[in-house]
C-alpha cells in the first residue's frame, strides 16, 4: 500500500535494540525480580483483632493450675476462655482468620482441670 510519505522502496525490517548485558553480581544490572505476593496487598487486620480474652483466659487458666488452685481463679479462666472462642468464631464467620483460638481452648481446658484440682484437694482435706 502506497502513502503520501512513503518512498517507494521496500519496507526495511526493523532493527531489534541489543539485549542489555547484565551480571548477577551487580545489582545496578541485575534485572528486577518480581515478587508475586506484593503485587497483592493483604487485608489489614480489624482494630483489636488480637482476642484478648482468649490471652486472658488462657493466663488466669494457667495460673490457677500452677498456684494453689483457687475455684474462683479457675472459674473466672473458664468465663474469659469462653469468651475468646465466641470472638474467635465471630471472626472466622467474619472471614477473617479464628485469631488465638488455640489459646482459648487451652485456657478452658486449664480453668476446668483447676477447677477439679480444688474440688479435689477441699474433698481430701476433709476427710
Amino acid at each position: 500500500m502506497r502513502t503520501p510519505w512513503s518512498t517507494g522502496l521496500p519496507d526495511e525490517p526493523e532493527a531489534k535494540a541489543p539485549e542489555p548485558r547484565w551480571s548477577s553480581s551487580n545489582p545496578l544490572t541485575r534485572p528486577a525480580r518480581r515478587d508475586p505476593g506484593l503485587s497483592t496487598p493483604k487485608p489489614a487486620a480489624p482494630y483489636g483483632s488480637r482476642n484478648g480474652f482468649a490471652i486472658a483466659g488462657f493466663t488466669v487458666s494457667l495460673i490457677a493450675m500452677l498456684s494453689n488452685p483457687v475455684f474462683i481463679v479457675g472459674v473466672i479462666g473458664i468465663v474469659l476462655s469462653l469468651l475468646g472462642l465466641a470472638r474467635a468464631r465471630r471472626y472466622r464467620d467474619e472471614g477473617l482468620p479464628p485469631r488465638f483460638r488455640r489459646y482459648a481452648i487451652a485456657g478452658v481446658a486449664l480453668g476446668i482441670a483447676a477447677t477439679i484440682a480444688y474440688g479435689v484437694l477441699q474433698y481430701l482435706r476433709l476427710r
